[in-house]
């Protein structure tokens, strides 16, 4: 390094240039571009999109989960009058074989129409 450099490195304006070529640099690591504001603007969007659709798939299964269980107490429930219906078919037929008089049968079907 020469003299004139060290005198010119010595010198306040220098300094001056370097502090203002430092905070140039620090300003635009700091200070994001309006590309930067808008790519976080639209990830914050896109997060609070994310999370509506996992609570809405979760409110979803919740429902599913309900509708099988009722469906499941209607088949029980289906099942069983079946039953109930078959008992009772079978006792009318059987009091048909019997020869009963055609009145009383007669009587029979009407009241459970």
């Amino acid at each position: 390094m020469t003299s004139r450099d060290k005198y010119v490195h010595s010198q306040p304006n220098h300094a001056r240039i370097d502090a203002s070529a430092n905070l140039a640099s620090s300003t635009l690591e700091y200070w994001p571009s309006p590309v930067h504001d808008d790519h976080d603007r639209l990830n914050l969007e896109l997060r609070e999109k994310v999370d509506g659709l996992r609570s809405l798939s979760i409110k979803i299964g919740d429902e599913l989960r309900s509708q099988n269980s009722l469906l499941g107490d209607m088949a029980g429930a289906f099942d069983r009058s079946e039953g109930v219906l078959r008992s009772t078919m079978s006792r009318l037929s059987r009091m048909a074989k019997q020869n009963l008089s055609s009145g009383l049968c007669c009587y029979t079907f009407m009241l459970i129409r």
